[in-house]
């Protein structure tokens, strides 16, 4: 965990160790083990095509993210007129 401390107009911001972002539930350690995973792919990859990196992003990183998001397509469709 970072021992910054962040102000905000003056005052300190509290130190969290978990956020909701879009109404997913993020966990420090899911965070952290999605950026390693992140600059590991930019440390190891030496191309800088950002197309083979969205999609190595889109293999590595992107189903820890997800894990807990809802899945639209699981939900059954809903006729509302």
């Amino acid at each position: 965990m970072c021992d910054a401390k962040y102000n905000l107009g003056g005052i300190a911001l509290p130190i969290a160790s978990s956020t909701i972002g879009l109404g997913v539930y993020y966990d420090h350690s899911i965070v952290s083990i999605a950026s390693v995973r992140a600059k590991v792919i930019l440390k190891c990859f030496a191309t800088r095509d950002s197309f083979t990196l969205s999609k190595a992003f889109t293999v590595f990183v992107r189903p820890i993210v997800e894990f807990s998001s809802v899945k639209p397509w699981l939900h059954v469709k809903i006729k509302l007129f």
